[in-house]
């Protein structure tokens, strides 16, 4: 049940960060960044061949993915969805006395694994190229884009 709810809560995630990112921006920034992200996350493309292939400058695409914020919206948009489900369901299995006792160790359990989901990101983005990501970010990513594609067809 914890990761179903936790795959949930990533996907939420995503979706509103992906959201909130795109509310800021005005067209044709917004197609813009969300077809970087495909050819980075679904593609395994480099911001070097993605400049290249929509004529831009690396510095350009880097702006438009803006990689270590986009994750860190994602992963503090997360750990706030994940705390506020884990505590509700803990809430079911301990008294109050007990749970207000653990929210600390619940933060700190939380914390560690969405971070790792973050890191895991980072380190395949140092060593994988031309093919798409395996990490369970990018999955996420990717499935949440085809599904905003399939609605618009």
């Amino acid at each position: 049940r914890y990761r179903q709810q936790f795959l949930v809560s990533l996907e939420t995630a995503i979706s509103a960060v992906i959201s909130q990112w795109q509310s800021k921006q005005k067209e044709p920034k917004k197609s813009q960044f969300i077809n970087t992200l495909k050819a980075y996350h679904c593609e395994g493309l480099s911001t070097t061949e993605i400049a290249n292939i929509m004529s831009f400058t690396q510095c350009k695409v880097s702006r438009l993915l803006k990689l270590k914020d986009f994750r860190a919206d994602i992963q503090q948009e997360m750990l706030g969805i994940l705390t506020e489900q884990i505590q509700f369901l803990a809430s079911a299995y301990n008294d109050p006395n007990q749970l207000v006792q653990r929210e600390q160790q619940i933060a700190i359990a939380l914390e560690e694994q969405v971070a790792n989901v973050i890191q895991e990101a980072k380190n395949e983005d140092r060593i994988q190229k031309k093919q798409p990501f395996k990490n369970i970010l990018a999955q996420y990513i990717c499935r949440y884009l085809d599904q905003q594609e399939e609605k618009l067809l």
